[in-house]
């Protein structure tokens, strides 16, 4: 399940037009594509499309990503709380 929702998640980013770099450092080479909301908390019931709501998802480099799922990373306006702010 979560192989998938994270390849969809990929797609509906970079199909929104949204900048392929890091939100944190612009790093561009590589980014993975962050879930705000840590994909484990949704329901069974829960749709990819709503996994992958464009509020939850975020562009980060490696180090960056893995300090947010970490807890090592706040990013102002973005929590599992409160949706991103778009760029």
């Amino acid at each position: 399940r979560y192989p998938y929702i994270r390849t969809m998640s990929r797609r509906a980013y970079k199909e929104s037009g949204r900048p392929m770099e890091c939100l944190v450092c612009n790093y561009s080479l590589h980014v993975d594509i962050a879930h705000v909301r840590d994909v484990k908390s949704y329901p069974d019931t829960a749709t990819v499309a709503e996994v992958n709501d464009l509020s939850n998802l975020i562009a980060l480099c490696k180090n960056r990503h893995w300090e947010f799922d970490n807890g090592y990373l706040q990013i102002e306006g973005v929590s599992s709380e409160t949706k991103p702010v778009a760029k």
